[in-house]
C-alpha cells in the first residue's frame, strides 16, 4: 500500500512536469511527442525483490516454533508469491491507463497507446513479477545458511569480481572478448523477456523453477538461528 502511494504521488509530480513542458512544446509551435512506453514494471520489479529479500527468516522461525512444516511454509510462499505478483501486475496496467489518461488529456502528449495490455503483455508481466520475488526469495535463504565469512565474501566478494576484477583483467589480457560475450548474451535475455515471446516465456518459468528448486534445498536443511 505504502509503495503505491509513494508511485501516485511520484506520477503526480511527473504528471504536473509532462503538462508544462507539453504546454511549452505546443505554444511555440515544436509540436507534440508520443511517449515509447510507460510502465510502472521496473519500480514494481525492485520493489518484489526486496520483498523476497524481507520473506524468509522472521516466517521461517515463525513457522518452525508454531510447528509448521517446511514444506507447508515453502509451498505456502510460492503461492503467496503467486498473488502478490497478479495483484500488482494487475495494479501496475491500471496506474499506467491512469496516468497515460490524464496526462493525454491535460497535454498533447498521447500516452494512452503505449501502455499494451494484451493477454501475452499481460503473462509475461506476471511472470517477471514472480521471478524478481523467487530471486530475492532464494537469495535471502542463501545469505541465511552462509557463515559471516561466507556472507561477506558473497555479499561483497561477487559484485567486486564482476564488476572491477573480471572487467580489467577481460580487458587488459583478453582484449574484452569476455564482457562483450557477455553484455551481448544479457542483452538478448533482456531482449527476449521484454517481449510477449515463447522463449521470453520460457526463460522465466525456467528461471522462477531453479530460484525456487534452490531455495527448498537450502531450506530443508536450514538451521535455526537466532
Amino acid at each position: 500500500m505504502v509503495y503505491y502511494i509513494v508511485i501516485i504521488a511520484m506520477s503526480l509530480l511527473v504528471g504536473v512536469g509532462l503538462s508544462a513542458f507539453a504546454g511549452w512544446r505546443v505554444e511555440t509551435g515544436a509540436g507534440s511527442q508520443e511517449a515509447n512506453s510507460l510502465s510502472y514494471s521496473g519500480a514494481t520489479a525492485i520493489f518484489l525483490f526486496v520483498s523476497g529479500l524481507c520473506g524468509f527468516k522472521e516466517n521461517f522461525l515463525f513457522a518452525l516454533q508454531s510447528g509448521i512444516s517446511r514444506k507447508t511454509l515453502f509451498w505456502s510462499r510460492l503461492i503467496a508469491f503467486s498473488a502478490l505478483a497478479v495483484f500488482m501486475t494487475i495494479a501496475d496496467y491500471i496506474l499506467s491507463y491512469i496516468f497515460a489518461f490524464i496526462v493525454s488529456l491535460t497535454t498533447a502528449l498521447n500516452l494512452t497507446s503505449a501502455v499494451a495490455f494484451t493477454v501475452p503483455h499481460f503473462f509475461m508481466a506476471l511472470l517477471y513479477a514472480f521471478t524478481m520475488l523467487a530471486l530475492g526469495y532464494c537469495i535471502t535463504i542463501m545469505f541465511f545458511r552462509l557463515n559471516k565469512a561466507g556472507k561477506i565474501l558473497v555479499g561483497a566478494g561477487v559484485p567486486v569480481f564482476f564488476m572491477f576484477v573480471l572487467p580489467m583483467f577481460d580487458g587488459f589480457v583478453l582484449g574484452g572478448v569476455i564482457m562483450k560475450a557477455l553484455m551481448n548474451f544479457i542483452g538478448r535475455i533482456l531482449e527476449l523477456i521484454a517481449s510477449p515471446s515463447v522463449y521470453g516465456a520460457l526463460i522465466l518459468v525456467g528461471a522462477s523453477a531453479v530460484f525456487a528448486l534452490l531455495s527448498w534445498l537450502m531450506m530443508r536443511r536450514a538451521a535455526i538461528k537466532k
